[in-house]
């Protein structure tokens, strides 16, 4: 294992949150998800429809620069030129498979067979599970997860 390897590795480990691997059920499918887009193509579902939650999780994103480039990268756009980034608040997940990120227990790795709760899904196709990777270590998504737990 190379030494990037290892670091991210190492931050994988320490993180609360983990990629995972995540099909809708039919249930899920047939309801309204809040979106965060860059210039108006879906990139991370963060709830459903009318969860006063999710859209304050979708407003931190959104008002975070380094998650919107991340974010940006991820869907290869220019962060130095302009892209918008907005909330859509009715957007369909369609039938499929789908990279996400899910709460893990901290200081343990994941074997990607665990059981933390759902927490968002990336919607980057091809760059979906390095978008998810990077998102489950950064502190700013954490804070913005866990933190929402105190927000109301």
């Amino acid at each position: 294992m190379n030494i990037d390897a290892k670091k991210l590795s190492q931050k994988l480990k320490m993180s609360r949150l983990t990629p995972a691997d995540y099909t809708p059920s039919d249930e899920f499918l047939n309801t309204k998800s809040i979106v965060v887009t860059i210039d108006e193509i879906p990139v991370l579902a963060v709830g459903n429809q009318g969860s006063k939650r999710s859209l304050a999780e979708a407003r931190a994103i959104i008002d975070n620069s380094e998650i919107c480039n991340t974010l940006a990268l991820a869907l290869n756009k220019d962060i130095n030129s302009s892209f918008s980034i907005k909330i859509m608040d009715s957007f369909e997940v369609i039938k499929g498979e789908f990279s996400a990120i899910a709460s893990k227990t901290r200081g343990v790795i994941e074997d990607g067979r665990g059981d933390g709760d759902l927490i968002w899904i990336v919607l980057a196709g091809e760059n979906s599970l390095p978008l998810a990777t990077a998102l489950s270590i950064s502190n700013k998504v954490d804070h913005i997860v866990y933190e929402m737990e105190t927000w109301k």
